[in-house]
């Protein structure tokens, strides 16, 4: 799965919302904002591309429901062997 794959999605997605509504297009917003920070975290640490891939497609989850999406991060890279 590619994280550019998965942003396309989230756009998609978020035509489902009416984004004039504050708190939905503070969800959206902050998503991207985590992206961005999760981007630059990736830079700084140098990730290899497939690490810096998952790590994008981890900050993309939750803003648009009640998972925390820190711990489904963690989860997802624990689970399939990236986290040690």
């Amino acid at each position: 799965m590619k994280f550019d794959k998965c942003l396309n999605e989230l756009k998609k997605y978020k035509h489902m919302y009416d984004l004039s509504a504050k708190e939905n297009k503070y969800k959206y917003e902050h998503t991207l904002r985590v992206v961005e920070f999760t981007e630059t975290i990736c830079n700084n640490e140098n990730f290899n591309d497939e690490e810096k891939n998952i790590a994008l497609i981890c900050s993309l989850y939750n803003s648009w429901n009640e998972i925390d999406y820190g711990d489904l991060g963690y989860d997802i890279l624990k689970n399939n062997d990236l986290y040690t």
